[in-house]
């Protein structure tokens, strides 16, 4: 089922509403009944399935033997059927108030969920730009690792996340990237965020593509972020989307890296070469020729090299 994504926040007038509602329940409430988890396992009630039962039992039969009752048996059929009434007001008034609960509780499930994913991708940016010695980044990275940490404090792990960030010279212009599993997809999700609370998920099975895309509105730098455990990617072609800058953090597993026709700055290419170099696989393939890819300089000549020493196919311009 699509995950339904929550894009507004709710306006004062229904959440002044609703708080009224919920005073207004809770004031005409007039039991305030509560009970303790032993209490409810100890009081055995009627079981929904048996409450016709009930009802039949009460109502219907047990009036007609009072007289054939022993006196305390009867003298409870009063009680019992005020009881039976108190249920009949509580079981609709339930049934609702469970629907309206579980809205509110997965709604509130849905946008803690959307405010994780930008958390994961706003840390792995962070990373990704410490990665590139932007000035600050370290201070960043340091001020979010507390959202990630385990119960019990300790160091978060490195985020595995990609970051792409392109430069549109028109509206309404599809972006495309195509990830393919290796032999570790084994389901695990890869979050693609394309914009704030835009994203795409796909679970990567070995040899499956996972196909995202996404077509901007406006013109302009985008900045398109992938999260996850990128170590499922085994072919990543991402050609021909004018991405500028693409920044890598963390491991990878992948063996046919497509970058062709793009416009990829010098840092870029070195970046993308000693990111793959760095995953130890034999015998791939990375192009990042086409374009205006600039061609790889220092420590991506390197990483080049050694890439085509372990058996791979490197073009670059």
């Amino acid at each position: 089922m699509p995950l339904t994504i929550i894009t507004t926040a709710p306006t004062a007038v229904q959440t002044a509403a609703v708080n009224t509602a919920i005073t207004t329940i809770d004031a005409n409430e007039p039991y305030k009944a509560t009970l303790t988890e032993d209490e409810k396992n100890d009081f055995q009630t009627v079981a929904a399935n048996r409450y016709p039962y009930a009802v039949k039992a009460i109502r219907d039969l047990a009036p007609n033997w009072t007289s054939q009752m022993a006196p305390d048996v009867a003298a409870m059929l009063p009680q019992a059927t005020v009881s039976l009434t108190v249920m009949d007001t509580y079981r609709p008034a339930i049934s609702r108030l469970k629907v309206l609960l579980e809205y509110f509780t997965d709604g509130h499930h849905i946008v803690g969920y959307q405010a994780y994913q930008f958390l994961r991708a706003f840390y792995g940016e962070a990373q990704a730009l410490k990665a590139r010695g932007v000035a600050g980044a370290d201070a960043l990275v340091d001020e979010l690792a507390p959202l990630f940490e385990q119960q019990g404090g300790g160091t978060p792990p490195l985020l595995s996340s990609i970051s792409f960030i392109l430069l549109l010279t028109d509206a309404n212009r599809t972006v495309l990237f195509d990830y393919t599993g290796n032999i570790f997809a084994t389901g695990d999700p890869l979050t693609q965020t394309w914009e704030t609370s835009i994203f795409n998920i796909v679970t990567l099975s070995n040899g499956i593509h996972g196909v995202l895309q996404w077509t901007y509105a406006t013109s302009g730098e985008k900045n398109p972020i992938l999260t996850g455990n990128i170590d499922t990617i085994g072919e990543m072609d991402i050609s021909n989307n004018r991405i500028r800058v693409f920044t890598a953090v963390g491991s990878n597993k992948c063996k046919n890296f497509n970058a062709f026709g793009n416009n990829f700055d010098a840092p870029s290419t070195n970046g993308a070469l000693n990111w793959l170099d760095k995953n130890d696989e034999l015998n791939g393939t990375a192009n990042l020729a086409g374009g205006t890819n600039a061609p790889p300089t220092g420590s991506g000549i390197t990483a080049k090299n050694s890439l085509i020493a372990k058996g791979w196919t490197v073009t670059t311009n």
